[in-house]
């Protein structure tokens, strides 16, 4: 064998490992932005249910004056606070 069939050889293996880092590193970026995903939909689906909160404690009353109102709307955030 010559040494040009041995480098044409090499380039191959070079171009093989190439590829398969490249695409290790493509899963590997897309892995990172599934999970950001995940977290993004995890608070989506938490505010979702805070603001269903939300309407069930100033929809439960009824009709109120804005004053009284505005009263149990600060009782809620302190009580979601605290």
């Amino acid at each position: 064998m010559t040494a040009a069939y041995r480098l044409k050889g090499l380039g191959w293996f070079g171009s093989c490992v190439a590829v398969v880092l490249g695409f290790y590193l493509v899963s590997l970026q897309v892995a990172a932005e599934r999970k950001k995903l995940d977290d993004v939909n995890t608070r989506i689906r938490n505010a979702e249910r805070d603001i269903r909160d939300f309407h069930e404690a100033v929809l439960a009353q009824g009709a109120l004056p804005l004053d009284v109102l505005e009263e149990q709307v600060d009782r809620y955030i302190a009580a979601k606070k605290g």
